[in-house]
């Protein structure tokens, strides 16, 4: 997780973790052996079940065994379980893939097993807000956890508006919060009805932020809304000017306002998006004088 130190790497091994290392890696290799002769068995009860989550909460990246265990699950879901019995086995998975996560907050396989559980239509999705919640407190930028929230927002109806609320907090919280301001670049065109998302890993593999062209402006978040982000991206300046997460949310900010300006030319709009744009202009430099920065 971010911030927390490494150890050096010239420091020695303690001999005691080591052999209890050595345990763990033998117990681990015992358990993926008989978990794989099961899969490949199709043997999908109880207790391979159980040894399947046993390695699972050892390593959450065995892929097998999450495979392993959704074909067992598919199959109790097609067979007789009722709408109880389901959602006990649904709960059980839940139950899994939230010590995954807490062991391993990055893990591809244990994010996406909890999203397809939660496909299945089985679970509660006010609790999955409050794990999501409780897993950010832990790691704001966790990236796997803004993208499961997003998925379980969508899931549940919550209004863009709330969303955009909930990135605000957590940006005020910390303003280096990247993920946070990753999520406001689509929840900002959702609010305004956009029909062209570009989130700020497109923006990067563009040349210069003013390529998105006059066409596409009407598409864009308009200029009140622009000139709001650009005052809550300004207090990230003020607080850390050096940091790059702000900085590059405010150069996603400035293709919209280089779109509408590229639009306006000619027009009575013309003199606002370019008042906007010497604005910007004007506390970048303000901002640049302060401090070195490299954005």
């Amino acid at each position: 997780m971010h911030g927390r130190p490494r150890p050096p790497k010239d420091q020695p091994e303690d001999p005691e973790k080591q052999r209890a290392a050595g345990k763990r890696l033998a117990l681990f290799s015992r358990l993926c052996n008989e978990v794989l002769a099961r899969r490949a068995a199709k043997r999908y009860d109880e207790k391979s079940l159980a040894l399947a989550g046993a390695l699972l909460e050892q390593n959450p990246e065995v892929y097998t065994a999450w495979n392993f265990r959704r074909e067992a699950l598919q199959l109790a879901l097609k067979g007789d379980a009722g709408p109880g019995e389901a959602q006990r086995l649904a709960q059980r998975e839940l139950d899994l893939t939230e010590k995954a996560v807490r062991k391993n907050p990055k893990s591809y396989a244990a994010w996406f097993h909890r999203r397809w559980v939660v496909e299945q239509g089985l679970c509660p999705l006010d609790g999955e807000l409050d794990l999501i919640d409780r897993l950010l407190d832990m790691d704001e930028r966790n990236f796997h956890g803004w993208g499961y929230r997003q998925f379980i927002t969508a899931r549940a109806g919550v209004q863009a508006a709330a969303e955009d609320a909930y990135t605000a907090t957590r940006i005020g919280q910390n303003f280096s919060n990247y993920s946070a301001w990753h999520a406001r670049t689509t929840l900002l065109q959702r609010l305004h009805a956009s029909s062209r998302t570009v989130t700020l890993d497109q923006l990067l593999a563009e040349a210069d932020p003013a390529s998105s062209t006059g066409e596409s402006a009407a598409s864009m978040v308009p200029t009140w809304a622009l000139r709001e982000e650009y005052g809550l991206v300004q207090q990230a300046f003020f607080t850390d000017p050096a940091d790059q997460s702000a900085w590059l949310y405010h150069r996603w900010l400035l293709g919209g306002s280089l779109a509408h300006f590229a639009a306006a030319s000619g027009t009575p709009r013309e003199g606002t998006a370019r008042q906007v744009l010497e604005e910007e202009l004007a506390c970048g430099d303000s901002t640049i004088e302060c401090t070195v920065i490299n954005w």
